[in-house]
């Protein structure tokens, strides 16, 4: 029998039947085929390299790399052998030979322009970041209006910290494919760090729009209110991605904060138990567990959360910095001290640690570090009234006023009264009946968000006290300050602030901590100041200040006891200097004309 002889167009045409059921997804019949072309032609350098693709999709990786490989070495100029054989090898985590390969894929056929995008890609998730811009640049040249180039590209300057370029490649992404709640998300982070926190909520606010299932913009979401002191609006964004991805720990962290926020402690402290039972080496839950016991006034239960938080994470200083605070609380002064130092040691810019290690060893500073009383503040505000109200007792507020309407008579009514630590707005809701205008001063931004609720101050300004008094070229009939002399040791520059915007016969009241000491003031373990009598009147008569009313009493409860004090209303009267001619001897001179005239 006389066997059949195939020439190249016979293999030509088997080949494009091979190829045609391959397209078809007859993997069989094109393997027949392919490898019957191979038993004629060893070297037809096309159905090796199909016959490797052919072979990765029946399964057998290795087979493949050998048959395109061989493709290749027999057809160097094959663009598309290039390609597939660098997707093969990056599934091996061959990523070197693979962008090797996309690279010589382009240089054969520039029609491969989108093989740059898988090039970036690559270059990419080997943090060779500047390559991967360089590969998208490629593409942007010939066609700079595709969203998922202008979306990658964002995602590449945004690794890179380049924020502006990110949110505007971010931004063109958006315009062009509006229906990418990705691209939405993505956009917002940049816009975060850009702190263009309102147009992150608009692109947050958008994407859940296109996908109201997409937790991670709910829990972005949530993040960025609770940023803004929107603890309610933060709240509800995280139940709902909690409700999207119930797996999601880091959601019950997030809820709890934000329970945190919005003094739902015993809320707060639910969740994080239910996170440290699932994931008991997360030294984040115990340290915000913690807080709530703190808050709470549970010491015993919030030194154990600290102290696990510690053995998890030595290294945080906030948490040796709060466990000194309960050491204090529970009079364990040198436990305290202990904490307090290696806080220091972990940050040595820690202005709260050294400010409490100054009051725990007797060294008395002018002022405490404004950091410390912001964060002081930021963090309580939440609770601070009920806690004073409720826990300690506080009503110096009430008290001051009913003390200076008494000494003045209940109808007065000030010009134009502030408010000097507004805090809350405590002292405001007293004092706005009794003033036609008044405005309040404070540090703290949580503080004064919860005063701006309650509608009583015509003004609200974030500054220092002196600062403000320094600057404005208001003058005030009233100048009120309660609980904040405790943050101020040296008070010379207080009183010539007052006294610069003091109206004439002014009122500056106010209520302080009281030591019985030669020193005019003293940094108490607490880490608040006490001022002597003795100095305030010295301030007083220095400032033109004459001291109408001093009376001992309780400022708040400690463990139970009282801490003394004194509230104090002083008037100004410090009279404008006298003309020099006023004290001349004889008779007062009159102009006339060009003489005088006696």
């Amino acid at each position: 029998m006389i066997e059949r002889q195939f020439t190249e167009p016979d293999v030509e045409t088997l080949f494009e039947e091979a190829l045609a059921l391959h397209q078809k997804e007859d993997l069989k019949g094109a393997r027949e085929i392919y490898w019957r072309i191979l038993r004629i032609q060893p070297n037809h350098a096309q159905t090796l390299h199909m016959f490797g693709v052919l072979t990765y999709e029946l399964g057998n990786s290795d087979e493949a790399v050998r048959f395109i490989r061989k493709s290749i070495e027999l057809d160097p100029d094959c663009a598309e052998a290039c390609i597939h054989l660098g997707m093969l090898l990056k599934e091996t985590g061959h990523l070197d030979e693979t962008i090797g390969l996309f690279r010589r894929a382009i240089d054969i056929d520039a029609a491969h322009i989108d093989q740059f995008y898988n090039l970036s890609l690559l270059l990419a998730s080997e943090n060779r970041i500047d390559e991967a811009i360089e590969a998208m640049g490629h593409i942007m040249a010939v066609n700079s209006e595709i969203p998922e180039v202008l979306h990658s590209l964002g995602l590449l300057y945004f690794r890179q910290n380049r924020l502006e370029e990110a949110a505007q490649s971010l931004m063109r992404a958006v315009a062009l494919s509006p229906e990418n709640p990705h691209a939405y998300k993505n956009l917002a982070l940049a816009l975060l760090e850009l702190s263009r926190d309102d147009e992150a909520i608009t692109a947050l606010e958008k994407a859940i729009a296109l996908d109201p299932g997409y937790g991670d913009a709910h829990f972005l979401l949530g993040g960025v209110f609770r940023q803004k002191n929107q603890a309610q609006k933060a709240l509800t964004a995280l139940q709902t991605a909690l409700v999207l991805a119930p797996d999601r720990l880091e959601c019950h962290n997030e809820i709890a904060l934000a329970c945190m926020d919005l003094g739902l402690l015993p809320e707060a402290a639910e969740k994080l138990e239910l996170l440290i039972a699932a994931r008991p080496q997360m030294p984040e839950a115990h340290y915000n567990l913690g807080l709530v016991f703190q808050r709470q006034h549970r010491l015993a239960e919030a030194e154990d959360a600290y102290r696990k938080s510690i053995a998890l994470k030595p290294d945080n200083p906030a948490a040796y910095n709060n466990l000194g605070l309960v050491y204090n609380l529970l009079n364990r002064k040198e436990e305290a001290l202990a904490c307090y130092q290696q806080a220091l040691a972990l940050d040595p810019q820690n202005q709260a640690a050294g400010h409490l290690i100054a009051a725990l060893t007797q060294k008395t500073t002018r002022i405490a570090p404004e950091k410390y009383v912001v964060d002081l503040f930021d963090q309580y505000s939440e609770n601070f009234e009920h806690d004073l109200v409720c826990n300690l007792e506080y009503t110096i507020p009430t008290k001051l006023k009913n003390i200076l309407l008494t000494h003045l008579g209940s109808s007065s009514l000030f010009h134009n009264a502030l408010d000097m630590g507004c805090g809350t707005g405590m002292c405001g809701e007293e004092f706005v009946a009794v003033a036609e205008r008044l405005t309040g001063v404070d540090l703290s931004a949580k503080m004064l968000e919860k005063a701006r609720k309650k509608m009583v101050y015509d003004r609200l300004t974030r500054a220092d006290v002196v600062e403000f008094l320094t600057h404005t070229t208001e003058t005030f009939d009233l100048f009120i300050s309660t609980d904040v002399f405790i943050y101020i040791g040296e008070l010379e520059s207080v009183f010539a602030a007052v006294a610069k915007r003091a109206a004439k016969d002014g009122y500056f009241i106010f209520s302080v901590e009281s030591c019985n000491i030669d020193q005019d003031y003293v940094l108490r373990p607490s880490g608040r100041y006490a001022q002597s009598q003795a100095y305030i009147a010295t301030l007083a008569e220095t400032h033109g200040f004459t001291i109408e009313l001093c009376q001992s009493t309780g400022i708040r409860k400690e463990e139970g006891l009282w801490i003394m004090g004194h509230v104090y209303i002083l008037k100004y009267v410090k009279d404008e200097p006298f003309p020099l001619w006023q004290w001349a001897s004889g008779p007062i001179p009159v102009r006339v004309g060009a003489q005088l005239a006696y």
